[in-house]
Parts: structure tokens; sequence; C-alpha cells
């Protein structure tokens, strides 16, 4: 009887350390997001109303999609680098409106600095950016934020959606 006693805890502990040949552990998306990104994509949805008016009047409602050359030739550029220690550099062009100069000449990449963290609903929260966490979806090679922007100005309501692909480049 000792002996099948034994046995039987002999498998269970067998069992029991075993992991079905994969002992490697998920990273969580705090984990998955450190390093670099560089934005390749933006889609954008921008919707202008009226709300002057009953009925409210839709001005506008346009979509459109700026790919990595379109994002290079209209100095929208953005890297963000994520630190394991909470902070994040967002890389942006500082575009000068009034500058005739093609090629990325007369303005200039810069760099600001923010602490950040992942909530628990997969939301990015960037510290004095003075606006809601951003939904993100993240994988090994991609990281999506979408963005949404409101303005209202005299009764004009500027609702624009941005969703931003970056590639990982580290």
């Amino acid at each position: 009887m000792k002996k099948v006693i034994y046995s039987i805890l002999s498998l269970g502990f067998l069992v029991s350390c075993s992991s079905g040949g994969n002992d490697i552990p998920e990273l969580t998306l705090s984990e998955m997001i450190i390093g670099e990104w560089e934005l390749y994509q933006k889609n954008i949805q921008q919707t202008v109303t009226d709300t002057n008016y009953d009925p409210i009047v839709i001005i506008s409602d346009s979509s459109y999609i700026l790919e990595q050359q379109d994002i290079l030739d209209n100095y929208e550029y953005e890297l963000l680098t994520f630190y394991e220690t909470g902070i994040i550099k967002y890389r942006q062009y500082e575009v000068d409106p009034l500058s005739e100069y093609k090629n990325n000449q007369g303005n200039q990449l810069v760099d600001r600095y923010s602490d950040y963290f992942i909530t628990e609903n997969s939301e990015l929260w960037i510290e004095n950016d003075n606006t809601d966490p951003y939904p993100i979806i993240l994988d090994d090679e991609t990281l999506i934020i979408d963005v949404s922007i409101i303005n209202v100005f005299d009764g004009i309501v500027y609702n624009t959606q941005k969703r931003k692909f970056f590639n990982r480049i580290d």
C-alpha cells in the first residue's frame, strides 16, 4: 500500500512541476512595450460639424491614410522610446511653419520626456499630456495607438480620430 501511495505522490509531483515543455512566461504589455517604435502609418478620420443650427450641420467628413513617405514629407515623423524606468522619450519634428526648406531642413527633431504607464485596460497614460489615456494594441513587432481629439470653436466641432501604427526598430 505504501508503494501505491508513493507512486501517486511522485506522479502528482512530476505533473505539477511540468508545464508542458513551455517554460517561457508570457510578457505583460508593460514589458512588451519597452524599446523603440517608429511611426510608419497614420489613419485619420475627421468630422467638422456646426452646432449653431438645428439640426446640426455636417460641414465635412473625411478620412485618409498617411504612409511612411507621406509622414516624412509632412514632417510628422515620430519615434517613441519606452524605458523600463517608466520614462518615455517622444521624438518629433518641431516644424517651422514659415520654412520653405525641403528634406527636413529648417525643421528640428525635438526630444521630449515624460513618465508613462500601461493601465489595466490596455491604455497608455502619459504624464503632462492633458488627455485621457490612449487605447493601444501591441504585439512583438507592432504598436497601435488610438488618439481622439475634439476641439470646439464658436459652435464648430472638430473631431479627429487617429490610429497610429508603429514598428519596433530595436
